[in-house]
Order: structure tokens, then C-alpha cells, then sequence
């Protein structure tokens, strides 16, 4: 449950930007947070079933990795440009198959999995080049 409780206070704080952003650029409906925060508890589900893999294979270096990554992106999100530019294309693309007029709900509910899956992407590239460089960041912190 403490996982579960660790995960959803992440991925909402990592989320804390592209809701801002949502709230600010329109009218603010009950379908629209609704389809928020399916969308975010989809990704509290996603992160949680990650570490789970991770904890019960004992690959302890790659979970620290993935946090560390989820670390960096919340910070990243002191640069808007990056959740804005993930939330524009989500909005291009989404439009495409669902039109916002039509169902609200479902039309947000995919936005926000698009833009989490964008935003996921930059996690997962974080990640590699963590995982990748961890032994050279070893030496240096343990001399500094």
C-alpha cells in the first residue's frame, strides 16, 4: 500500500504542470477533471507495476534509476515549454480520432494518456542515460 501511496503522490506532482496548464486554458468541467485523473491514475498504476517488477527481481540499482528519472522530469517542469509542447501534440493528435465536442470525457481521458506517454518517453530516455552513466557517477560521489 506505501508503493501504491508513493506512486500516486509522484505521478501527481509530476502531473502537477500539464494540470495547471489544462485548468488555466479553459472551462473546467467535471468530464475534464474526471479525465484527468483517470489518466494520471493510469500512470500511478503503470509506475506502480514498474517498481513492483523491479523490487521483486532485486534490481535495486534500476529502481533507484527510475526514481532518480521521475526526480529529474519533475524538475524539468520548471521548464513549461516541455509539458506544454507534449500537451500540444496530444491535443493534434487525440483530435484526430475523438473530437472534443463529442465526448469530453474520453477526449481528456486520452490527452492525458498521450501526454503522459510523451512525458514517459523522457523519463525512459532520463533512465538509459542514468543506468548507462551510473558507474561514472559512483567514483565522482563517493570522492566528492
Amino acid at each position: 500500500m506505501k508503493l501504491l501511496i508513493k506512486w500516486s503522490f509522484i505521478v501527481l506532482l509530476s502531473a502537477i504542470a500539464g494540470i495547471i496548464g489544462a485548468l488555466l486554458d479553459g472551462d473546467i468541467t467535471s468530464e475534464l477533471i474526471i479525465g484527468m485523473l483517470l489518466g494520471i491514475a493510469t500512470f500511478v498504476l503503470i509506475y506502480y507495476c514498474i517498481d513492483i517488477f523491479l523490487m521483486k527481481r532485486q534490481l535495486e540499482a534500476q529502481r533507484k534509476s527510475l526514481m532518480l528519472a521521475v526526480k529529474i522530469k519533475m524538475a524539468l517542469q520548471l521548464v513549461p515549454a516541455i509539458d506544454a509542447m507534449a500537451g500540444a501534440a496530444s491535443l493534434n493528435i487525440v483530435g484526430v480520432v475523438v473530437n472534443e465536442s463529442d465526448n469530453i470525457l474520453l477526449h481528456t481521458y486520452l490527452c492525458t494518456l498521450t501526454t503522459g506517454l510523451a512525458l514517459s518517453f523522457v523519463v525512459g530516455m532520463i533512465f538509459i542515460i542514468i543506468k548507462r552513466n551510473i558507474h561514472n557517477l559512483a567514483p565522482a560521489v563517493a570522492a566528492g
